[in-house]
This record gives structure tokens, C-alpha cells and sequence, in this order.
């Protein structure tokens, strides 16, 4: 996998470098991250094709892509890109599946960008983008960051050592999110209503927070279907 992940890199460098366009001004890179968070069986071995907006050359960066998939692209040059899903099998000339894509989005040099394919509270699909939080850490801490791109109400994210009864993010909506830092350590964590109390959870996992490290934890699908998950990701600070 990390090879062809290099290999696409490569060559998404070399249509930026023959395209000579916006994403080479001034050689910075920024990272990227896909998250596949639609349970719908219609979404199912989806691919991803990516291009610099100035290009020509669409790139198949993801293929048969699936619910709780995570993708990872280090290294991308700065400047303005375009994305789409596309159906199982088609190819990157094809039109957007579900209407998923976006062109012309502006990406900085050094950003870690999270990328959410996700089910909404309106029984539709759609793109959710974060900006993650890649600062250092104080001495001796860890950062935990909490999406929520689920089909599901405002919820309460709890974590502790044993018990979950602090609340580490309270009233998150969809789409809406946070990081915090903490101890590093491994937590149980509880995903419960707004305002439902510590024994109403939706969803109860044990989460390793290591230090120097931003932990994202992606709550995907759909609250109502049953797919209700938490998918995670792991990246590197400071």
C-alpha cells in the first residue's frame, strides 16, 4: 500500500511540475487524508481521482474505496486542487458520483487536510473538509481531535482512564468538531446524546492517545441504519 501510494504521489507531482501551474509556486507540500464515512451500500468500492486545478491530467488516487476507509497523502505541492468520487469502475473523465467534488480549493503549504465523505442528517451524502491540528504539544501531552460526520443528532464525546463520566466534547452537531489535549494514555470513550447523561451511549471504545501525537477520531455513518462507527487516524505534531 505504501508503495502505490508513493507512486501516485509521484506522478500527481509530475502533472503539477508539466502543468507548471498554481500548485508549484512556491514548493511547499501539504498533506492529505480521505475518509470514506458512507455506510449506503451504493457507496461501496467508490474510486477518488484528484488533480492540481491547472492540470488537465486527472490522477485515480483511490480505487475500490469502502465505509471506514481512511487514505493518507503526504507531500502534495501547495496551491489550488480539484477532487471528485467517481463510481466503482468508472474512470476520472466520468462525472462526479453522488454529485461528491469539489475544484478550485486553495491548500497552503504544511495544512493536514481531512476529507470526509459522509452520510447527513437529511438522508443525503456529502464532502466534509477539516484542517487538522498539527501544532506541538505542551510537554508531556497528547491532542485528541472529535468529527462528527455521522447521520446522526448532536452528541456528547466522554473519556477516562476507567469510566467515561468526564465530558471531553459536549453538544458536538454534525459536521461540527474540536481537539483538546490530555494525558497520554489509553481512554474509554462514550458517545452519547446532548445532555442524555454517562448510561444513554450510542457507541463505547477504548482509545489510545499517545503522547506527540493528534489523534482523530471520526464518528461516520448512520445513527438510524445501524453503521453508527468511529473510525481513527493518527498523526504527528509539532
Amino acid at each position: 500500500m505504501r508503495k502505490r501510494i508513493a507512486v501516485l504521489i509521484a506522478a500527481l507531482t509530475a502533472v503539477v511540475a508539466i502543468g507548471a501551474g498554481s500548485a508549484t509556486a512556491s514548493g511547499g507540500t501539504w498533506t492529505l487524508n480521505v475518509v470514506h464515512g458512507i455506510s449506503l451500500p451504493v457507496a461501496a468500492n467508490v474510486g477518488v481521482c484528484a488533480k492540481p486545478s491547472s492540470s488537465t491530467s486527472w490522477i485515480k488516487i483511490i480505487d475500490a474505496f469502502n465505509f471506514k476507509n481512511v487514505r493518507t497523502f503526504p507531500g502534495l505541492p501547495e496551491g489550488s486542487w480539484d477532487a471528485k468520487v467517481v463510481a466503482p469502475g468508472a474512470d476520472c473523465s466520468s462525472a462526479p458520483a453522488f454529485g461528491l467534488g469539489f475544484t478550485n480549493a486553495s491548500i497552503p503549504a504544511g495544512a493536514n487536510v481531512s476529507v470526509v465523505a459522509y452520510e447527513t442528517t437529511s438522508g443525503g451524502v456529502s464532502l466534509g473538509v477539516k484542517i487538522n491540528n498539527t501544532s506541538a504539544t505542551k510537554w508531556n501531552s497528547a491532542r485528541l481531535t472529535a468529527y462528527h460526520f455521522a447521520n446522526a443528532p448532536a452528541v456528547d464525546i466522554r473519556g477516562g482512564l476507567i469510566l467515561w463520566i468526564p465530558t471531553l466534547f459536549s453538544n458536538v452537531s454534525a459536521t461540527q468538531g474540536g481537539d483538546r489535549e490530555l494525558f497520554p494514555a489509553t481512554y474509554t470513550v462514550a458517545i452519547t446524546p446532548a445532555g442524555a447523561g454517562i448510561f444513554n451511549v450510542v457507541k463505547l471504545a477504548r482509545l489510545s492517545v499517545p503522547r506527540n501525537t493528534n489523534t482523530i477520531v471520526y464518528a461516520v455513518g448512520s445513527l438510524k441504519a445501524g453503521t453508527f462507527s468511529l473510525v481513527t487516524q493518527q498523526i504527528p505534531v509539532g
